[in-house]
């Protein structure tokens, strides 16, 4: 079989891929990445995960040629379009991970035998750019990026009580004033009543 005719339409990366990894103890420099890998993660309000979506981000340059970036203003794009679920459930951004390892050759076998990943771990501001150092091809497929949003407590509407205060209020001021008319009625009977007996 030829390959040459058919590279074009078959996908023979995982060759270079494979010979790459074959000869990992050679000391590999650090590359760019083009794309990463960002994770929406939805978190409900029992701080369950509801759902994790994941999509390839494309980069941007910077003047350094080998480190990328997310702008500022295409971080809170991100924001905006995601903070919504299935047209109906809204979200908050709580916070931004982002994983990347950028060890250089020389230090892989002391990573491998460590546990702490707090290095390549960071905790981005949520209006802040994204940088995305170089590193390893090895590292390329598990450097990610985390938007953790959490479910937007709902609402509760509180029962109108000025409504009801008027209602309550009310009926005592009618029935106060139809008691102080009935007692001025009354009054004036009396006093009538009286004159009518002082001329007699």
């Amino acid at each position: 079989m030829d390959l040459g005719m058919d590279s074009h339409v078959l996908d023979i990366s995982w060759i270079d891929k494979h010979e790459r990894m074959n000869n990992i103890h050679k000391n590999y420099q650090r590359e760019h990445m083009d794309s990463i890998k960002i994770c929406y993660i939805y978190v409900n309000r029992d701080s369950e995960i509801e759902k994790v979506v994941c999509e390839n981000e494309t980069l941007g340059q910077t003047d350094n040629s080998d480190t990328r970036i997310i702008s500022k203003e295409r971080v809170l794009q991100i924001v905006q379009n995601k903070k919504v679920l299935n047209d109906t459930l809204k979200y908050s951004m709580d916070s931004i991970l982002v994983y990347n390892v950028s060890i250089e050759p020389e230090n892989i076998q002391k990573y491998i035998n460590s546990e702490n990943i707090e290095p390549f771990l960071k905790v981005y501001p949520i209006v802040d750019e994204i940088l995305v150092h170089p590193s390893i091809f090895i590292f390329h497929e598990i450097n990610s990026i985390y938007f953790v949003f959490k479910q937007i407590e709902a609402k509760t509407i509180p029962k109108s009580i000025l409504k009801t205060s008027i209602i309550m209020d009310s009926k005592p001021t009618n029935k106060k004033t139809k008691r102080v008319r009935i007692q001025e009625e009354l009054n004036v009977k009396k006093t009538s009543h009286n004159i009518t007996k002082k001329h007699l």
